[in-house]
C-alpha cells in the first residue's frame, strides 16, 4: 500500500500543539506493553528522564505516522522487520537494529508485506538536557543504528525495564543515568568514522559556526573539494542537501535557546545565523508547525 493510501485510511490517535500521532491498526495490534513514569511533573533536578519504555507487538497491516514529533523514541527491533522512514529517507530495520524517533522529526513506521509479525523495545526520552545531547553526540542527525554487537544495547534496555518493575527510592536519579549511558552507547555505535572524509569536519565546522554566513560554495571551498561533490556525498551519507541541514541544525539550536533561555527572540536568530527576525521566524514555523513564541510558551507549560 502507497504511503498516501496509508495516510488516507488512518485516524489520528493524539495531538500536541504542533505535534501529532496518526496510524492503523489491525485487529487488536499493535500491542502495546508499556510501563510509564506517572510522575508530573518530572523529578526536579533530573533534565533527563525516561518517560516510558516496554515492548509492543506488530503485525501486517499496522502503520504510525508522526509529524513534528514531541518525543524522543528509541525503538530496538527484536524480532521480524520494520520499515521506518523519516524525513525523506526510508530504512528497512531488522532485529538487533535501533530506529531513532527524533523530536521535531516526521516520520512512519510499517511491517513489509513480506514480514508477518513483528516485536520491538522502546525507551522514551524527554528533559532539558536531551536535545543538547543529542546534538553534542551526533545523534540529531542519525535515524537507524546497526551495532556490530546488539548485546550491550539489550542489556541496557533490560535494566531500564528493571527500574519500573522496582519500587525503590533512587529509581529517578538511576533512570537518568541509564538514559545518559543509553545515548553515549548509541553514540559509540554510529561514530562518524563511517563517514567519508571530508564530511565529519565539515559536520563539526557546521556545529561550530552555526552563527556565521555560510554558503554551499564556502564550504566546499574550505574542504577543498567542488560544490558538485559536496552535494553528492551529503545526498549519499546524509539523505539531504548541505544547506538543509544546516538550517535543521539552526533550528535545533534555537529550539534549545527558546526552551533553556529568556533571551528575545531576535538575540537568538541572530546568534543562530539569522539577521532578520522575520526570515527565522518563518523558517522556524515551516520546520516546526509553529512560531518561536508559541515553541518557549509551550516548553515552558512542560516544566510548570
Amino acid at each position: 500500500m502507497k504511503r498516501d493510501e496509508l495516510r488516507a485510511r488512518s485516524r489520528l490517535i493524539a495531538a500536541n500543539g504542533a505535534s501529532r500521532l496518526g496510524g492503523r491498526n489491525s485487529g487488536p495490534y499493535p500491542r502495546h506493553h508499556f510501563a510509564y513514569d506517572h510522575a508530573l511533573p518530572p523529578s526536579p533536578g533530573w533534565p533527563l528522564r525516561i518517560s516510558f519504555t516496554g515492548g509492543d507487538e506488530w503485525v501486517a497491516g499496522c502503520y504510525r505516522y508522526r509529524e513534528c514529533s514531541d518525543i524522543c523514541a528509541l525503538e530496538l527491533v527484536e524480532e521480524g522487520c520494520f520499515l521506518f522512514r523519516q524525513g525523506e529517507r526510508t530504512y528497512q530495520v531488522v532485529p538487533g537494529e535501533l530506529f531513532l524517533v527524533r523530536p521535531g522529526a516526521d516520520s512512519e513506521m510499517l511491517l513489509p508485506e513480506s514480514c508477518h509479525a513483528a516485536f520491538k523495545r522502546t525507551v522514551a526520552l524527554e528533559g532539558t538536557l536531551l536535545e543538547p545531547l543529542l546534538a553534542s553526540l551526533g545523534l540529531d542527525r542519525i535515524d537507524v543504528i546497526r551495532p556490530a554487537d546488539p548485546v550491550p544495547l539489550q542489556k541496557l534496555f533490560d535494566q531500564i525495564a528493571e527500574t519500573f518493575d522496582n519500587e525503590i527510592s533512587s529509581r529517578a536519579a538511576i533512570r537518568s543515568a541509564l538514559g545518559c549511558q543509553l545515548l553515549f552507547r548509541l553514540a559509540l555505535d554510529c561514530r562518524d568514522d563511517t563517514l567519508p572524509a571530508p564530511l565529519p569536519q565539515i559536520l563539526d565546522g557546521l556545529d561550530r559556526r552555526l552563527g556565521e554566513p555560510l554558503t554551499t560554495a564556502k564550504l566546499a571551498r574550505e574542504a577543498g573539494i567542488s560544490c558538485s561533490t559536496l552535494h553528492r556525498l551529503f545526498r549519499k551519507h546524509l539523505g539531504d542537501t548541505p544547506i538543509n541541514i544546516l538550517i535543521d541544525k539552526r533550528i535545533e539550536a534555537a529550539r534549545r535557546l527558546l526552551s533553556l533561555t529568556d533571551q528575545p527572540i531576535k538575540e537568538i536568530a541572530f546568534r543562530v545565523g539569522y539577521g532578520n527576525a522575520l526570515h527565522f521566524s518563518t523558517e522556524f514555523r515551516k520546520r516546526t508547525g509553529c512560531s518561536p513564541s508559541a515553541w518557549r510558551s509551550r516548553e515552558a507549560g512542560k516544566r510548570n
